[in-house]
């Protein structure tokens, strides 16, 4: 982008805005989609491993196709090295590297300092245990965070359980202070919580419909679903939820009203934590190990239901 728009970097240092819903995908080779174009029951039936194998040969046969194979192959394996490469993305060092993540490093770049980055991405970034510098890095850039499940099919192509937020980021660094909503099925909630007068309850995850009787996915606004996130609100998650002191990348947690803070912040304060505790847990029944063993015994019949042979 320097190279190519090198007028607005010279004159004034980044864009004023740059917004994108990147690829959500990892750079990965996919031999499937390649042979599909042979066998086309690779795709639309369950293919075995072994017959995939036989598919693969054939595909092969021909040398334009194997061409084209070994190609596809390189271009992907070349693509994912130097998306992993620590000196081209190092807030990404140790991550499952996937495109979203790479344009969110070069996007906090793209942008002036009194600009700002608008992104659909998914909420990964947010839990990933290798994803600390990431967050410590974007949690000093994030004014607004809506985290949404797409329940309601906005996203049609996506799964309805997928979840992905919207995110807003500035262009210069400053104390961590922004605002989250979670748990969003519809973007017209995010408005009208900001201007809702307060009354009602918050409502949770669905509610009744009066008129119809049936539980529906609550859209309905609340001012106290507007929950600001500062550097004591992720002293109360990294306590809590990782025992730990270090709050700059903590994992975010989905908040759903901002009462609930003050339940997690008590719970925090509790003076004992399981590593306090002898553990008492051990390794109960292991399929492949309890098997090989002799404990567990495979045996597809009726159960004989007067003997308990059959769990309800």
């Amino acid at each position: 982008y320097e190279l190519e728009f090198i007028e607005v970097f010279r004159e004034k240092n980044g864009f004023d805005l740059a917004v994108g819903n990147p690829p959500w995908i990892k750079v990965a080779f996919e031999e499937k989609g390649l042979i599909s174009e042979l066998f086309p029951e690779v795709e639309i039936r369950k293919t075995t491993a072994p017959m995939v194998r036989k598919m693969q040969a054939d595909y092969l046969d021909d040398e334009s196709r194997r061409e084209n194979y070994y190609d596809e192959n390189i271009e992907s394996d070349v693509s994912a090295i130097f998306m992993n490469a620590v000196q081209n993305y190092p807030l990404l060092k140790g991550q499952q590297t996937n495109l979203y993540k790479c344009v969110l490093e070069n996007g906090i770049h793209w942008i002036n300092p009194q600009g700002y980055l608008g992104l659909i991405h998914p909420e990964g970034v947010y839990d990933d245990p290798k994803g600390y510098l990431l967050r410590e890095e974007i949690y000093q850039r994030l004014k607004y965070h809506f985290q949404l499940k797409n329940e309601l099919n906005l996203f049609s192509e996506v799964h309805h359980e997928t979840i992905y937020g919207i995110h807003v980021y500035k262009g210069q660094k400053s104390n961590v202070n922004f605002l989250s909503i979670s748990n969003l099925f519809h973007t017209s909630t995010i408005d009208a919580s900001f201007v809702h007068n307060g009354s009602g309850v918050v409502g949770g995850y669905k509610t009744k419909n009066e008129q119809t009787g049936r539980f529906e996915w609550n859209i309905k606004p609340h001012p106290s679903r507007v929950v600001r996130i500062d550097e004591e609100t992720l002293k109360i998650f990294a306590r809590t939820f990782e025992n730990s002191d270090n709050w700059e990348g903590a994992k975010l947690v989905s908040i759903h009203a901002r009462e609930i803070i003050d339940v997690i912040q008590k719970i925090g304060m509790f003076p004992s934590t399981v590593d306090n505790f002898e553990s008492r847990i051990t390794v109960c029944w292991d399929e492949t190990n309890d098997l090989n063993a002799g404990n567990i015994k495979r045996e597809t019949r009726f159960p004989n239901i007067d003997q308990f042979e059959m769990i309800y």
